[in-house]
């Protein structure tokens, strides 16, 4: 089964009812659950308890190294 969350900014996405956690390969934070964009996207996420629902490319100190080059 697939739940939407709304992240912090506003963004949907979905996630499964039924998950199990990830570690970031960067900063090794262990409560990622990978979710997929309006856009079909893979998009990290983690709850805060203070943030709620946020990508976790927003506090993940390693994030400038998965980034991706723009085409064109």
């Amino acid at each position: 089964m697939i739940q939407e969350i709304t992240l912090n900014s506003g963004v949907k996405v979905k996630i499964p009812t039924t998950f199990e956690y990830a570690k970031c390969r960067g900063c090794k934070a262990s409560d990622i659950i990978w979710g997929i964009t309006e856009k079909g996207k893979a998009i990290p996420v983690r709850f805060d308890d203070h943030e709620g629902w946020i990508c976790h490319f927003e506090d993940c100190p390693k994030a400038n190294e998965f980034r991706k080059e723009k085409k064109g």
